[in-house]
């Protein structure tokens, strides 16, 4: 299916207060008119790029900046009338940002693209660490599946997953703590939080950016566990003004002082994202029966199984607004992303099949619950949304851990909606997701800017954050399929059932043992048959993967784009008794435990086997020598150092038969 001074503040008051009281149609400027149309041509060595609107505009300056820099170079001041610019000595196979700052009186638009040029495929995502909130037996029960599917998903996608199993009582100082500790035990180019369940919220600062003052207060702060500065105090606020509790903010209280952060040498150093689907009573389903919901969405999403239009839609209820024109910045990342052609206008939500998109905007007048006449919880309990990426903005809602929550509520919703985000003050950016970054790139933007793009009121506040799976990217690549993995005297074989989409063939993969990352075998060309053989492979059951490669060319560039990898195990070196074996389904249980758990199968040939439990850098924690007839009838195993590990037993030639993760709780 296609489907900030203290001044500034003052200034804003009155602006903020109207938030929820009107819809402004009477514009002193059009949004559109504030984005610089941009459209790119590319040859290997060289970017090229055509104004429609040079030929009125004064003067043209023209910016560029590696992706991840604050800071931009001028490159270029063109004249007037000026209708088209190259950037060339290109390398080959770089990304590039570049700012379009013009002068086309009455007005002063800008844009911005983050322009890769064929981009070498992405192997490595970085790190994602899973947060998994605490739950009933139960809810783990009927959880548990697509949890597992969800981290092997992650895996497939380039991701090092880290995991993390609240336990009842652990809080947000607790968690942050972890966080931490992963950020420096595994660095990498990117780091990404996935917050799912009843996770602890951070409340922190005392702010109203929505404008009204009887929501001053303390906010939900996602950005707590983000910000790398230990910063995080609770001596300095005692305010109970606030109209509403849970914004209320007292000394003692566990909610954080800090409203913002405007040191911006102090970087928020992760992507986060969040999925929370507890006070939501309007659905009339469980939290977890709308967890599972949203994760066979984004399980079907990442395997291409449906796709939305390419094309960006708007519904402004607020316009110009004394200059804040919370729809300019969606209105370029439309146009960055897809074109100027697809990025138009649409006053009502995409409840139509007909109306399908990626990316949605909407801003009016606001409730905890719905926006302007144009959304509300009511409509999303009976309808589809096929709305992909949104964000929003109005008064209340961004509050988003309330009951009936819209941000929450638009992806509890049956459909396509991916993720969420209270987009206005601050303004985020999406450019980058053309270049393949995934939406918690974009996140990790939001929390930072303050000098790189526009920004609007709120500029590195505690509230930004993002609704929804961080790590989903805008393209995806049909994933091939059936991978069939054997021994011969040549090595390890592999075979596969192609992807429709690989345009460029494939890529291979084989985890390390040792640290379970999955390394490139072909570290050139890809591979452009469906056929692959091993020469030297691991004496054991190893894991392999294929992952398709695609040429994405889009309005803002081109980059070679990995579909989900399809696992499977290959045996390796093995006798034919552990060949039958593999097939053996290894039962842990309980699994999280407190550390004591037990480990059975009943599949397993005569003979002896070892039992262990190893920790993710291939240390043992565990280790024993069983009969099968002990295995079958199963066997107690004692591990009290609480983490995540691999239980699997090993035949007497050292080949893996069987493993699953296991989880030890604190």
């Amino acid at each position: 299916m296609w489907f900030t001074s203290r001044k500034w503040v003052r200034q804003l008051n009155w602006v903020l207060c109207v938030l929820g009281g009107f819809s402004q149609t009477a514009l002193s400027q059009a949004p559109s008119s504030l984005s610089f149309k941009v459209a790119l041509t590319q040859d290997s060595l060289s970017n090229t790029f055509t104004f429609p609107d040079g030929p009125s505009c004064t003067s043209i300056n023209i910016y560029r900046k590696p992706v991840n820099s604050f800071y931009w170079t001028l490159k270029a001041t063109l004249p007037a009338g000026t209708f088209f610019w190259t950037d060339s000595n290109l390398v080959a196979g770089a990304i590039w940002e570049y700012k379009f700052e013009a002068t086309c009186p009455p007005n002063s638009p800008l844009q911005f693209l983050a322009v890769p040029n064929r981009l070498a495929p992405r192997h490595n995502q970085g790190v994602m660490m899973v947060v998994f909130g605490a739950m009933s037996e139960q809810d783990s029960q009927q959880l548990s599946p697509y949890y597992d599917r969800l981290i092997k998903d992650l895996t497939c996608d380039g991701w090092n997953v880290l995991i993390h199993y609240m336990s009842v009582g652990e809080n947000d100082a607790a968690l942050r703590s972890w966080v931490q500790d992963q950020m420096v035990q595994h660095p990498a180019p990117f780091h990404s939080l996935y917050l799912i369940g009843e996770v602890p919220v951070p409340y922190s600062g005392l702010i109203y950016p929505d404008g009204h003052l009887n929501h001053k207060g303390a906010w939900p702060a996602d950005t707590y566990y983000s910000f790398s500065e230990n910063v995080f105090s609770d001596s300095l606020i005692s305010d109970a003004s606030a109209g509403y509790v849970a914004n209320h903010n007292l000394i003692g209280d566990a909610k954080w002082d800090q409203s913002f952060f405007p040191d911006t040498t102090q970087v928020f150093d992760i992507g986060v994202g969040r999925i929370a689907f507890d006070h939501l009573p309007a659905f009339g389903m469980s939290s977890a029966e709308l967890t599972i919901r949203y994760l066979n969405r984004t399980h079907a999403y990442r395997r291409a199984d449906f796709r939305l239009e390419p094309r960006a839609f708007i519904s402004d209820g607020f316009g110009y607004f004394g200059g804040e024109s919370f729809a300019t910045a969606p209105i370029r990342n439309g146009q960055a992303l897809y074109g100027v052609g697809q990025t138009t206008s649409l006053s009502n939500f995409p409840f139509d099949p007909n109306e399908n998109c990626q990316f949605y905007f909407l801003c009016g007048s606001g409730t905890f619950s719905s926006c302007g006449g144009t959304l509300n919880v009511g409509m999303l309990v009976n309808q589809v949304s096929y709305a992909g990426f949104c964000s929003m903005f109005g008064s209340y809602f961004g509050d988003w851990y309330t009951n009936n929550n819209l941000l929450r509520a638009t992806l509890a919703a049956d459909g396509y909606t991916l993720t969420n985000c209270w987009n206005g003050r601050p303004l985020w950016t999406f450019h980058h997701m053309g270049a393949g970054y995934p939406v918690g790139y974009s996140a990790k933007w939001a929390m930072n800017n303050s000098i790189t793009y526009p920004s609007n009121y709120g500029a590195r506040f505690a509230h930004i954050g993002l609704m929804g799976d961080p790590g989903l990217r805008l393209h995806v690549v049909k994933p091939p399929s059936n991978l069939f993995v054997s021994s011969n005297d040549q090595g390890v074989e592999l075979t596969w059932v192609a992807s429709p989409e690989a345009t460029h063939g494939y890529y291979i993969y084989r985890q390390n043992p040792a640290t379970l990352a999955f390394e490139v075998l072909n570290t050139g060309d890809p591979v452009f048959s469906n056929f692959f053989v091993d020469a030297q492979p691991l004496a054991q059951n190893t894991a392999y993967m294929v992952r398709a490669c695609k040429l994405e060319e889009h309005p803002s560039g081109s980059y070679y784009n990995l579909s989900l990898g399809v696992l499977e195990y290959g045996q390796g070196v093995v006798n034919q008794a552990a060949e039958v074996a593999l097939s053996a389904s290894l039962k842990v249980f309980p699994n999280p435990s407190n550390g004591s758990f037990s480990m059975k199968t009943e599949e397993l040939p005569s003979g002896n086997y070892s039992l262990e439990v190893v920790g993710v850098k291939g240390d043992v924690y565990f280790s024993g020598t069983f009969s099968a007839d002990q295995i079958h009838r199963g066997v107690a195993v004692s591990c009290k150092t609480a983490g995540v590990y691999v239980a699997r037993i090993v035949n007497q030639n050292k080949g893996i038969v069987c493993s699953k993760r296991v989880v030890v709780l604190p």
